[in-house]
C-alpha cells in the first residue's frame, strides 16, 4: 500500500498503559527486576510490525515505559488492548481519530467484544494478526 504522495505508509502501533493493579505487577518490578518499568513487552505489536511490508515505516510505542506521540505524522494508528486496558485504549482511539488519523483497534479484547469498538475505530482486527 503506497500513499498518494508515493511514499511508504507510516504506521504507529501503541500498547496503552495498564492501570495500576495487582495484575500489572508494578508493585513487584522494583524487587524482582530493578530498573524495569514493565514486565511484558508488547510481542503482539512486534508481530504485526514484522508482518508489514518491508518498505513501511513502523514505530511501536509501549505507554507503560514511554510517552506516546500526541501529534504523530503517520497514516495509520493501531492500538491494541486487553480488557483491563479498554478505558485507556478507548481514550486513545478517540483522540487519534479526532485528529484525523485512520485508527485500528486490535488485541484480545477487540477479538472478544468487537461490537464495543464500532464507534471508536475505523477498523477492528479480531483473532490472530498473522
Amino acid at each position: 500500500m503506497q500513499s498518494l504522495s508515493n511514499r511508504p505508509v507510516r504506521l504507529l502501533l501503541i500498547n496503552p498503559r495498564s492501570p495500576e493493579s495487582f495484575w500489572s505487577f508494578h508493585w513487584a518490578l522494583d524487587r524482582i527486576l530493578p530498573g524495569k518499568r514493565a514486565l511484558n513487552p508488547p510481542l503482539g505489536l512486534a508481530t504485526v510490525a514484522a508482518l508489514c511490508p518491508a518498505h513501511w515505516e513502523v514505530e511501536i510505542v509501549d505507554e507503560n515505559i514511554e510517552s506516546i506521540p500526541l501529534d504523530p505524522v503517520v497514516d495509520i494508528v493501531g492500538i491494541c488492548g486487553m480488557a483491563v486496558q479498554f478505558p485507556r485504549q478507548s481514550e486513545l482511539l478517540r483522540y487519534y481519530r479526532r485528529r484525523g488519523h485512520y485508527v485500528v483497534a486490535g488485541g484480545s479484547y477487540a477479538s472478544l467484544c468487537p461490537q464495543r469498538y464500532t464507534e471508536l475505530a475505523d477498523s477492528v482486527v479480531t483473532g490472530e494478526a498473522e
